[in-house]
């Protein structure tokens, strides 16, 4: 037995279906929409955050490389003022030993990528210059004082006593 309205019961439950699915593909497309949004989101933050602990390691990088400078300055300055006294007697040439340290100011292993590495690279060879000029200065100073001495030695080896030396 079948019922005398089985074609608009299935016509009637049909159009339901329809119906239900426009109304609830809408929502449907807007979760998938903002599911969407989220990788998106995702990959943004992702990109973002990788960006951000490379910037983080470079200014670690170039921090070390401050430090590294820093360092060498005042091992610099700690070996000058050991050597102060002798240096302002001009006894002895630390001329050597003084570029030796000089060479050590080396950034020859920075790679150039920003502003700061170039600013840094400048800053190192200004001191480095600095430094060559107050060596040479110092140097020739040293080679006066030594011409200085061995003319002193002659004259006092070529001083004849006068005989008004013994009055």
């Amino acid at each position: 037995m079948r019922p005398l309205n089985s074609k608009e019961r299935r016509v009637k439950f049909l159009l339901f279906v329809l119906l239900f699915v426009l109304s609830t593909l809408p929502l449907l497309v807007l979760v998938y929409q903002y599911g969407k949004l989220d990788v998106a989101e995702n990959d943004f933050l992702r990109k973002r955050y990788k960006e951000l602990q490379k910037d983080q390691h470079s200014v670690e990088v170039d921090q070390t490389k401050v430090d590294n400078v820093q360092r060498q300055v005042s091992e610099f300055q700690k070996f000058l003022s050991d050597r102060n006294a002798d240096m302002l007697e001009l006894k002895r040439d630390y001329s050597n030993t003084i570029e030796t340290s000089i060479g050590g100011f080396n950034l020859s292993e920075v790679p150039r990528l920003d502003h700061a590495d170039t600013a840094l690279i400048k800053m190192v060879e200004d001191l480095r210059g600095s430094l060559r000029l107050m060596n040479s200065v110092f140097a020739s100073g040293v080679e006066l004082r030594q011409e200085y001495d061995k003319l002193k030695e002659e004259h006092s080896k070529c001083a004849v006593s006068s005989p008004w030396d013994s009055r």
